[in-house]
């Protein structure tokens, strides 16, 4: 019995899920530094710290931009890159990378999961089609033996 690729099946389950993934990863990353930087603000941020909220202007401004099979997440404000990367005046407290670094390492359990469910899916499909394939064929081989019995049974009753 030969074996069948399946690549294309695979390539496109992955596909698909990589796409979702990347929406549904940069909302959460978007989601958990909106949290970080939402400590109320009456002891300032020190240096390094995730800025604290004053206002809640700058938490507002922190949104994900998803296009071309990437998603961005960034600020609408240039407070934004003074708070990263600091100013002449101001030690950087970095919100963007610091969130991030600690996002990237609680999310690469849920990611290897997203790739093992596309593999299983995949799998499944194969497994499917070839199920189907034998059942074909089985169908086939017993209209074949159907049709061969009774093309013997009327030559036989035209011999008598």
């Amino acid at each position: 019995m030969g074996y069948r690729f399946y690549g294309p099946v695979v390539y496109w389950e992955l596909r698909k899920l990589s796409e979702q993934a990347t929406i549904g990863y940069g909302e959460m990353l978007k989601d958990e530094i909106k949290a970080a930087c939402s400590k109320p603000s009456p002891p300032v941020s020190s240096p390094g710290e995730f800025p604290r909220q004053f206002s809640g202007e700058f938490v507002g401004s922190i949104v994900h931009v998803h296009s071309g099979g990437k998603s961005r997440v960034g600020s609408t404000l240039p407070l934004g890159k003074w708070l990263e990367f600091g100013t002449k005046k101001m030690a950087a407290r970095p919100w963007l990378s610091k969130g991030t670094f600690e996002f990237c390492r609680s999310v690469r359990t849920v990611g290897d999961y997203m790739i093992y469910r596309a593999l299983e899916k995949a799998r499944l499909a194969k497994v499917a089609g070839i199920a189907l394939a034998e059942k074909k064929k089985f169908a086939l081989r017993a209209k074949k033996r159907a049709g061969i019995s009774t093309a013997l049974a009327k030559a036989f009753r035209k011999r008598r």
